[in-house]
Formats: C-alpha cells, sequence, structure tokens
C-alpha cells in the first residue's frame, strides 16, 4: 500500500527515432509508466518477491533490464538481544520454529549459510569470517511475513604457539623453567593462561617453573583461553635420577 517510483533513464544514438517504454507483466494492478517513471502502488496480494521487466523499442530493436521487488506487507521483525558465539571452522547449527511450507529467505548474512526446509541454519564460518555478522532471513507464512534478525560473533581459538615438547627431560633436583608464547587472530582479545600440575609446579601468566623434587614421569596441563575457547595441551616430565652404587665390596 505504499507506492513505488522507479526512475527509468533510456537513451538513443539515433536521433530522429521516437522510443516506447513498456513493463511486463502487463498484469501488475495499478502500475503504470508515465514520464519514465514506473509507477506501482502494491497490494497485500502481491506480497513477495517480484520481478518487473523493462523494455525500450524504437521500433526495430529492443532494449531489456530487470529488477526484483520484495513486497512486505505486515512484517513483523523477530531480533534476539543476545549475541550468538561460534567458532572458526566449527559448524554452527540454529533452529527457527517454523511451520510446514513457510519459504525462508535469506536477505543478509554469510555467503556460505543456509537453511534447511525445517528452518535449521548451518554455517561453518572460515578464518577470513572471524568477528561480527548480521544475518536477516525473511520468513514467508500464509498469513504474514517476518523478518528473523540475529547477530553472531565467530571467535577463533587462541593458539600456544611455542610449548614444550611432549616429554621433556630433565634431572633429579633440578629447575626446569619454560617462557611459552601464544597466538591470537582476533582483535582486542585479552588471553588468559592456567595449569594443572604437579605440587610445586608454578605458572606465572605464560611461564612455567618447577623443581624436579620426584623421579619418574610427571604429568601437567597447560591452558590458553580468551574466555570463550580454550586450547589445551598435556605435556609430561621425565624426572631422571642419577644412579647410585649403594653396596660396597
Amino acid at each position: 500500500n505504499k507506492e513505488l517510483i522507479v526512475p527509468i533513464y533510456i537513451k538513443d544514438l539515433n536521433s530522429d527515432q521516437a522510443l516506447s517504454l513498456d513493463f511486463s507483466p502487463s498484469e501488475l494492478k495499478g502500475a503504470f509508466i508515465s514520464e519514465r517513471k514506473f509507477y506501482w502502488k502494491p497490494s497485500k496480494a502481491d506480497h513477495g518477491t517480484r520481478s518487473i521487466e523493462f523494455v525500450v523499442s524504437d521500433g526495430q530493436a529492443k532494449s531489456y533490464e530487470k529488477i526484483s521487488v520484495i513486497v512486505d506487507t505486515t512484517r513483523v521483525v523477530l531480533e534476539y538481544e543476545n549475541e550468538f558465539i561460534t567458532t572458526a571452522n566449527k559448524e554452527f547449527i540454529h533452529r527457527m520454529a517454523v511451520t510446514p511450507g513457510t519459504r525462508l529467505t535469506i536477505l543478509k548474512g554469510p555467503e556460505n549459510l543456509r537453511i534447511a526446509k525445517d528452518g535449521t541454519m548451518h554455517w561453518i564460518p572460515t578464518i577470513p569470517e572471524i568477528g561480527n555478522h548480521l544475518v536477516q532471513v525473511e520468513i514467508q507464512e500464509k498469513e504474514q511475513t517476518s523478518l528473523y534478525q540475529m547477530k553472531i560473533f565467530v571467535n577463533a581459538e587462541p593458539i600456544i604457539s611455542y610449548r614444550p615438547d611432549l616429554i621433556e627431560y630433565v634431572d633429579l633436583n633440578e629447575e626446569f623453567r619454560f617462557v611459552c608464547r601464544s597466538f591470537d587472530q582476533n582483535i582486542n582479545q585479552s588471553l588468559y593462561w592456567s595449569l594443572n600440575g604437579p605440587e610445586g609446579m608454578l605458572q606465572n601468566k605464560n611461564t612455567i617453573q618447577w623443581k624436579a623434587n620426584k623421579p619418574d614421569y610427571v604429568f601437567y596441563t597447560l591452558l590458553l583461553t580468551d574466555h570463550i575457547d580454550t586450547t589445551e595441551f598435556n605435556g609430561m616430565l621425565y624426572v631422571n635420577d642419577v644412579p647410585k652404587i649403594i653396596s660396597t665390596p
């Protein structure tokens, strides 16, 4: 019930030819062209996406141009206040409650996002898609058309880029010390280290320190998190004791 006005600019290198302008489908109710402008006031019966083709003719040759018009009726905006968070290279699945026969159209969103017929949204974000995204889906039901809108933040897992070997060898009572390094592909995101290890093993930010006070294998877990995703490294130390002769002739 709101008028659409589309200016149409045409030209012809021939100066002595009269040009005619028309459109199709011609059965669009109330549509007309006047002074090289297209006028149309759609009704509720016209809801959905409409393809309109314009044609200009000089009596011998014709030229065509198409436009798509989305006619909204009583569109309800359904927007989630909370932001969804997903991880790069892992599938994001979200289910929308829709009835059979509902038509779903992605108006805005990542190129590789798709929606199944049952309303299930599937998306595997890639590394270049790290950051904020706005997804808009048009839900066309029999009685109304809704705009489903949601915000999604794609997070990259933090990377422990420099850490001890899976097995480190130290002597008994030797001081083991290692400074780890990290890498984060997110922008302006803080990283936090934590450690689970034997008694006396200390962690100060990205530094591990321990006096090897007991022999044999010792296990520890190093964690790096941005409070969204956590990367885990499981390592071990083999503490070797110097062999001794405990008997004499």
